[in-house]
C-alpha cells in the first residue's frame, strides 16, 4: 500500500530552508501525496488547523500530544558591530536584557536560553522584529 492524500505539516520558521530543500525528494518518492505547509510552533494547531504533524522547537508543555525528539538545533545570538558600538558588548547573558532582537518564531518566544556546556542562563529581550510566515514583521 502506498500513501496517498494530503499531508498537512506545521513547522517552526527555523526549519524553512531544510524542509523546502527536502520536500521535493519526499514528493518524488510519494507521487500520490500532496503537502500543505504552515508556519507554526504551536501544538494546538494540530487541532485548530487540522495539521497532521508539527516540526517544532522547544519542549511541549503538559499535554496529551505525542512528541518525539528528532534532533536539536542551535540559535546563535549575534549583532552588527555598529549596534554593539552603540549599546556596548554583552559580557554575560543578563546583559542582553533591554536589547532589541529579531526573533525567529512567535512574539511570545522572547526568552533566550543560553547554555555554555555547564550552565544555563535565561535572558528576556524585546522582540523588535519577528520572523514569521512570509517574512519579517516589525513589532508595533
Amino acid at each position: 500500500m502506498h500513501p496517498a492524500g494530503t499531508l498537512r505539516i506545521g513547522y517552526h520558521p527555523i526549519f524553512r530552508a531544510t524542509l523546502c530543500y527536502r520536500i521535493g525528494e519526499f514528493l518524488a518518492a510519494n507521487p500520490t501525496v500532496n503537502v500543505e505547509l504552515m508556519i507554526t510552533n504551536s501544538p494546538a494547531m494540530l487541532l485548530d488547523e487540522g495539521l497532521d504533524v508539527i516540526l517544532r522547537v522547544g519542549d511541549i508543555p503538559d499535554s496529551s500530544f505525542v512528541a518525539r525528539e528528532l534532533g536539536w538545533t542551535v540559535l546563535i545570538p549575534c549583532a552588527a558591530p555598529a549596534y554593539l558600538d552603540r549599546l556596548g558588548r554583552p559580557l554575560h547573558p543578563r546583559d542582553l536584557s533591554g536589547n532589541r532582537a529579531i526573533i525567529p518564531g512567535r512574539r511570545d518566544e522572547e526568552l533566550f536560553r543560553l547554555y555554555d556546556g555547564e550552565h544555563t542562563a535565561i535572558s528576556a529581550v524585546e522582540g523588535a522584529a519577528v520572523m514569521r510566515g512570509r517574512g519579517l514583521h516589525r513589532r508595533s
